[in-house]
């Protein structure tokens, strides 16, 4: 697998909180979707680790989206 530039490590509060906000499905599909890529691609301890294009092959969205949301996270967290 190659190395990632941004890498999506979330704490297990990130990961409750993410869980919870998609939950209800109140919020914006769009940003639900980007709650599921953050967490399919968390690298912690106990994310899955899953690789851009598996991410884009079930979410349906493009594997330059996924990067984009891996950056968005690195550079402004959740």
């Amino acid at each position: 697998m190659a190395r990632k530039t941004y890498r999506v490590e979330l704490t297990e509060a990130d990961r409750k909180w993410l869980l919870e906000f998609i939950g209800p499905g109140a919020a914006p599909v769009r940003e639900q979707t980007r709650a599921r890529v953050l967490l399919k691609a968390d690298q912690g301890l106990e994310g899955p680790a899953w690789p851009d294009d598996r991410i884009a092959d079930t979410l349906e969205l493009s594997v330059g989206g996924i990067k984009g949301i891996r950056r968005q996270f690195a550079e402004r967290g959740l």
